[in-house]
């Protein structure tokens, strides 16, 4: 084996570097689509802050970041939030007017994305509603 290896050093190396680019590159990205990933940051931020996934559009996007508004009707003012949206979890951002740029990640309100391939769904429990959101992809 020792032989193998020295006289096949660069067959060697690429194999391993090919092995580890395969288990590293996947670990962020996901399998969600833009659109998936938008109805997911929108139910997520909907069953947060208690509004119709109708009522809250999507701005922007940027790789898996969904970037979200809605209007208050109470005052009129308009919200901003940002959802990073991985393959297994889920967490929230809101701008911060008065510092004008993005708070801290809610870490307290992350959420684990319960994915059934089969029945083409992904579901979550709210962190402070404990309902199961349930959002058909």
């Amino acid at each position: 084996m020792e032989k193998f290896i020295k006289e096949n050093k660069w067959i060697c190396i690429i194999f391993g570097v090919a092995i580890l680019v395969s288990l590293f590159s996947n670990s962020k990205s996901n399998d969600f689509t833009s659109l998936q990933k938008t109805r997911l940051c929108k139910a997520y931020i909907g069953d947060l802050f208690n509004k119709p996934t109708s009522s809250i559009r999507k701005f922007k996007e940027e790789g898996d970041l969904i970037y979200v508004t809605y209007v208050r009707h109470s005052d009129k003012s308009e919200w901003f939030y940002v959802c990073d949206v991985s393959s297994k979890s889920m967490v929230w951002t809101g701008w911060l007017e008065d510092k004008r740029d993005w708070g801290r990640l809610r870490e307290e309100d992350r959420v684990k994305l319960n994915v059934d391939k089969n029945a083409e769904k992904v579901t979550f429990i709210g962190p402070d509603t404990r309902n199961k959101v349930v959002v058909y992809l």
